[in-house]
């Protein structure tokens, strides 16, 4: 039955989990093209060798932060728990989940 669902791509998602609450505590995480995101407190800092386009989506589906990135971006993390950030680089697109806790 292969084909039946036509052309579709894959996307990997990695997890990154965060206490939020613990001054300082971070995590990074590495995507395939060399960007990288990473979350302290509630800050979440994207950094990307190449223009790219990132999206932070929240689980209800909803974009809260887009913005185009060559070098360092930072976006504030409002509340706890998951998001998807979605980065779009040369007609690629990377995405990790995020949990802050």
């Amino acid at each position: 039955m292969l084909g039946i669902f036509g052309n579709y791509n894959i996307i990997r998602i990695h997890t990154i989990a965060v206490n939020g609450s613990a001054s300082g505590l971070s995590k990074t995480s590495q995507f395939d093209n060399g960007a990288s995101v990473t979350v302290v407190d509630n800050k979440m800092t994207v950094l990307s060798p190449k223009n790219a386009t990132v999206q932070i989506v929240n689980v209800n589906g909803v974009a809260v932060a887009q913005t185009d990135v060559n070098g360092e971006a930072t976006f504030e993390i409002a509340r706890s728990g998951m998001y998807i950030v979605r980065l779009t680089s040369d007609n690629q697109v990377s995405t990790k989940k995020v949990i802050v806790q």
